[in-house]
């Protein structure tokens, strides 16, 4: 094992809010479906936590549920994601999952939790992550590289005009992120929101969200963002998804990130 842990590493940074942290979503961690898929799968988890002999930071075996920013116990989608991309790993590199979510979390406005020049924040998400990647990638092998990011996050910025305010609010996160990080510019994975959730401002938050994909020809498009659409009939609760909907959405994003060619 010491030999693989010597591997430098493909890293893939997993942020956003509960619909990535799943922390009191998507129940039901079937072994069966949410397995280890081999040694080479690690994770840098985002919480220590006796009961499943997790420490912030520091390199681990891959299981579900993933630590995030507080205790798992549902099933995220960076676990199907990691599942289908680990065959394209070449053999000389491991693959690394940082769990850098944080539920129930805003981007826009000065009072942002994603916001990295916000103010007054309550839990300051934007800094968690970057605290976080910054140890990771330190604890990491020499060469080891971020090769892309997952997002799912925007329920905490519903509202009829956040096509006008999210995407710019997006743009400024990410870069900074990218900076303070030492990340070049890399793919970003936006993970769609249900279709069938229970706001009213769904229709606008689904529509954003494929405006901001590079391909969609609109002037929201960003340089390598990739809008996942959400397939319908997965919903838990009203706003989050089954943890077959996390399974769904988490390959459909591996699979757009092997299609561009990021492996």
């Amino acid at each position: 094992m010491q030999e693989v842990l010597s591997r430098p590493a493909k890293v893939i940074v997993a942020a956003g809010q509960s619909l990535m942290e799943c922390s009191h979503n998507a129940y039901g961690v079937d072994p069966k479906l949410d397995y280890w898929p081999g040694p080479r799968c690690l994770c840098i988890p985002g919480y220590t936590y006796a009961g499943f002999g997790t420490t912030r930071g520091e390199v681990h075996s891959m299981s579900a549920p993933l630590m995030f920013k507080s205790i798992g116990v549902g099933v995220s989608p960076a676990v199907s994601f990691a599942q289908e991309i680990m065959p394209f790993v070449p053999e000389t590199h491991n693959l690394v999952i940082i769990c850098a979510a944080y539920s129930s979390t805003t981007l826009v406005g000065p009072d942002g939790d994603w916001n990295p020049d916000g103010v007054g924040q309550n839990v300051a998400a934007y800094q968690n992550a970057v605290d976080l990647v910054n140890l990771g990638m330190s604890n990491l092998p020499e060469g080891s590289e971020i090769i892309g990011w997952l997002w799912a996050q925007g329920q905490g910025d519903l509202a009829a005009d956040m096509n006008a305010t999210y995407p710019l609010a997006f743009a400024a996160m990410r870069a900074a992120a990218e900076m303070a990080t030492g990340t070049a510019q890399v793919p970003w994975m936006l993970f769609g929101p249900p279709p069938d959730a229970d706001s009213i401002h769904t229709q606008v938050f689904t529509q954003m969200y494929a405006d901001m994909d590079q391909d969609s020809g609109y002037s929201s498009a960003q340089a390598l963002a990739h809008s996942i659409e959400h397939p319908p009939g997965y919903i838990e609760d009203g706003v989050h998804v089954t943890a077959w909907g996390s399974r769904v959405m988490g390959k459909l994003a591996a699979r757009r990130f092997i299609s561009e060619g990021y492996l």
